[in-house]
């Protein structure tokens, strides 16, 4: 959503403090985004999804498969074209394979796209029911 005619740091101006994606908790003087492309969802201009020309973005599709979308960098102007999505298989190789994909597009992202994507494997888990011991021992009483 990067405008030729304009710089980021006028869009970040105008959208800082007023978009659709901010989130507010109480008590919490940080502001929260959820925009796509803001990898750690906090609004800032480092990490905002719609001022930087180029980004990543992890999520999980409906068959479980970790998704990666990236921006094009020179496709701005193109919606069709202005975003890639790959589908990775959702194992714990896949935390390389994205950090090297944030890398080739901003260096510093990289580290955030690992944690993220090590978030949503460990939500694809199956958890285990909480006591689960206790009530084992119990019957064997």
């Amino acid at each position: 959503m990067v405008y030729k005619n304009s710089s980021k740091d006028l869009v970040w101006q105008v959208i800082r403090n007023n978009h659709a994606y901010i989130r507010k908790q109480r008590g919490i003087n940080k502001k929260f985004s959820t925009e796509k492309f803001n990898l750690r969802g906090i609004n800032s201009p480092r990490f905002n999804g719609f001022t930087n020309s180029n980004g990543i973005d992890v999520s999980v599709n409906a068959d479980k498969q970790l998704v990666v979308s990236t921006k094009n960098q020179g496709k701005a102007n193109f919606p069709a074209k202005s975003t890639t999505t790959h589908n990775v298989r959702a194992t714990r190789r896949a935390i390389k394979t994205i950090g090297n994909t944030a890398k080739s597009t901003r260096t510093y992202l990289q580290k955030a796209a690992q944690l993220r994507t090590s978030q949503l494997l460990r939500s694809l888990k199956p958890s285990k029911p909480r006591g689960a011991h206790t009530a084992a021992a119990k019957t064997e009483a």
